[in-house]
């Protein structure tokens, strides 16, 4: 930033005004915080998905991995096709109410 000023011969100038940066601490799960902390640091974090705040201590579910998924695809395929070709089961990757 920029503050204008005129100097005692009238002339105005710019000069640089000192400025202080605050930067916002990601949120990390384990963390203990306060409400006002957790909300601060989970506005700040755009690109996360869930948080949860429980008792003060920050839960948040590990990210899943490419792998992951991949494998998870065939398994349901599998189960999928197995539950289609067997009269009676059922194949769901939710649990039952």
């Amino acid at each position: 930033m920029l503050e204008t000023v005129q100097s005692q011969e009238g002339i105005r100038e710019a000069i640089p005004m000192a400025t202080v940066s605050t930067s916002v601490p990601t949120l990390v799960a384990g963390d203990k915080l306060t409400l006002a902390e957790f909300l601060l640091r989970w506005e700040n974090m755009t690109n996360l998905k869930r948080a949860e705040l429980i008792g003060g201590i920050v839960y948040m579910p590990t990210p899943v991995s490419v792998e992951h998924g991949d494998t998870e695809n065939l398994a349901s395929t599998w189960a999928g096709v197995y539950a289609a070709s067997t009269p009676g089961c059922v194949a769901s990757t939710m649990p039952r109410q």
